[in-house]
């Protein structure tokens, strides 16, 4: 039977979230597949869509479904519903077993990719990347809120940001010693070692204030950052800040980061290169 709705269900974090939205809306309309958003306030991001974007796409409402855990939504199979939060869709164009077997609207929350994103090369992917581009790009072109769209101008008009080296040290909540987040936190010992051998200015963009302490410190003028409101997270003004702060990295030459999805997003974003860390 064929699917009759496609909602695009991303629980997860800016960067990831960009991913999700746009990898699926690639997909939906490259299969025929009618599809809707619903934007989860999840833990991992606290903020109403409109303080982002004014989003073009038609909304799904599902404040009556019952979430079970990190993105996965309790659904029943004999009112038409089935959940999946998968990452990857066979060949990148054909609907698996599993959702093939959901007789009318599929709820999904994964990214819609080729390959599986946590793989060590999936940055040096060319067709990997070339999706990731797109995916992002399709977000882009939804109108920004107003308040994100003037503080990008604003900002854009007063540093030459495509002269700067991009510079993202994340922080936060990847501050933990199991799961995921491990060692995902480059120290900025080993930033320092790379940009003590450049040169040109930087754009920083942290959720650390003791990041932003010690760039200002070590680099004194050459630094110019966004000045977010709060860096509480839990705060949808945090969110709407962080937007501004990747959009601006994506208006950078090229980009020296760890390894998250808000400055992949960034990247493709801007189509940058990035740089190399010293070796230790």
């Amino acid at each position: 039977m064929a699917l009759k709705l496609m909602v695009i269900a991303p629980w997860s974090g800016l960067g990831d979230r960009m991913f999700v939205i746009g990898s699926c809306i690639r997909f939906a309309r490259k299969m025929g597949i009618p599809y809707k958003l619903a934007w989860i306030n999840s833990s991992a991001l606290t903020c109403p869509l409109d303080m982002l974007f004014r989003c073009p796409v038609e909304t799904y409402d599902l404040n009556s479904f019952v979430w079970n855990g990190w993105g996965n939504i309790d659904v029943d199979p004999k009112k038409g519903y089935s959940n999946s939060n998968i990452w990857v869709i066979k060949d990148g164009n054909e609907l698996t077993n599993e959702m093939m077997s959901c007789p009318d609207v599929l709820i999904i929350n994964g990214w819609a990719i080729p390959m599986d994103p946590y793989e060590k090369t999936y940055r040096d992917d060319k067709i990997f990347q070339d999706i990731l581009v797109e995916s992002v790009g399709m977000i882009m072109e939804w109108p920004l809120n107003p308040y994100v769209e003037s503080e990008r101008d604003r900002f854009v008009g007063q540093y030459a940001l495509s002269k700067c080296l991009g510079v993202h040290f994340r922080d936060g909540d990847l501050k933990c010693d199991v799961g995921y987040g491990t060692n995902r936190i480059i120290p900025l010992s080993r930033y320092f070692n790379t940009l003590d051998k450049r040169g040109e200015n930087l754009f920083l963009a942290t959720d650390s204030e003791e990041a932003e302490s010690e760039f200002l410190k070590r680099y004194g003028d050459r630094v110019c950052m966004y000045r977010c409101r709060t860096k509480n997270r839990a705060e949808p003004e945090a969110i709407q800040d962080a937007l501004i702060q990747m959009i601006l990295l994506s208006r950078c030459s090229r980009i020296l980061c760890g390894r998250s999805n808000f400055n992949l997003a960034a990247q493709c974003m801007g189509r940058m290169a990035h740089v190399e860390f010293e070796k230790e």
